[in-house]
């Protein structure tokens, strides 16, 4: 459950194939959390990773960077929500080298991803994946890089815009 909190004096539930966990406490204090935890959810379920970014497409989430400790992803994975089941699909190779701490979003059909960092560097770059072809396409201008160097930002897309606030 990684870092999920660790209650006693809690309840749990099985309902089909999600397990309700409600309530319960810890050293100081009650909580009224409720924790969802699916049972059934198949396929090739990605490892455990933080810094990732999740982005809903088709009734599908995408699923891409993050790291573990000091290890790096640049793995694309989609979950398919109404059949809970995971996949990695073959993806032309994208963003180099692997990143944390980047954001995702999607405009029509494509996932825009921008910055993010390795641990050693902070990125500029701007890449988007076609999510019909599965072809990654890095954004450039003449002029030099698309964006300042970005971690730990947010992007919000509103109308034609894409809105992308503070990080460092």
């Amino acid at each position: 459950m990684g870092n999920t909190a660790q209650p006693d004096a809690h309840t749990a539930t099985l309902v089909d194939s999600t397990a309700w966990i409600l309530g319960g406490c810890d050293d100081e204090d009650s909580a009224k959390d409720i924790y969802c935890l699916d049972t059934d959810t198949v396929g090739d379920i990605p490892p455990p990773f933080r810094a990732h970014t999740a982005t809903l497409f088709d009734r599908k989430s995408l699923v891409f960077g993050g790291d573990l400790r000091s290890k790096y992803f640049d793995t694309v994975y989609l979950v398919d929500i109404p059949l809970r089941r995971w996949s990695k699909p073959h993806v032309e190779p994208g963003p180099k080298p692997p990143r944390r701490y980047h954001t995702a979003n999607l405009v029509g059909s494509i996932m825009v991803v921008i910055g993010g960092s390795d641990g050693k560097d902070t990125f500029t770059e701007v890449w988007c994946l076609d999510l019909d072809k599965l072809i990654w396409t890095a954004l450039t201008q003449s002029s030099g890089p698309v964006f300042p160097k970005r971690l730990a930002h947010s992007a919000t897309k509103i109308g034609s815009f894409l809105f992308v606030m503070r990080g460092h």
